[in-house]
């Protein structure tokens, strides 16, 4: 058999439908703002979690760079008044209770110098303290019945 001349005897096929129109179903028409009122409030919930997860953070460094203070106070210095009005002025935003161990030092004694303060958050209340170390230093200068300068703590 010979083949048909070109356009003589073809046939095309054409779909027998309507042509077709981009898809929409009403049914979902809604549920993309559906799901951020269930999403909203958990992500508002976790930012705030976390921003008071950041205070309780600075509160501990805030409770430690107090407690070194304390401690760097304590090595000079003798008596608990110095000691803790240091480590208040360290973190005066910060309601401290300040421990000093001995009161009375003398050369080359360990003080350690402990800080507590409370956080509420919420019905949680977090106990927070921190310890600091340190020797206390020498005392620089003649005999103690001498007029000279002196460095380091003073014993009664």
């Amino acid at each position: 058999m010979s083949q048909p001349a070109s356009g003589v005897g073809c046939t095309s096929v054409h779909p027998t439908g309507p042509p077709e129109s981009p898809r929409t179903d009403e049914g979902e028409a809604g549920v993309l703002s559906l799901e951020a009122v269930w999403i909203l409030p958990a992500v508002a919930l976790l930012i705030t979690g976390l921003i008071l997860t950041l205070g309780v953070v600075r509160d501990v460094l805030l409770l430690h760079e107090a407690a070194r203070v304390g401690a760097r106070t304590a090595v000079t210095t003798t008596g608990a008044e110095a000691v803790v009005a240091a480590a208040r002025d360290a973190a005066p935003e910060l309601e401290l209770t300040v421990h000093v161990n001995p009161v009375v030092r003398r050369d080359g004694d360990l003080v350690t110098v402990r800080v507590h303060a409370t956080r509420t958050i919420g019905p949680v209340v977090h106990r927070l303290s921190a310890r600091a170390v340190g020797r206390v230093e020498p005392v620089v200068g003649p005999d103690r019945a001498g007029t000279a300068p002196r460095y380091g703590p003073v014993a009664p």
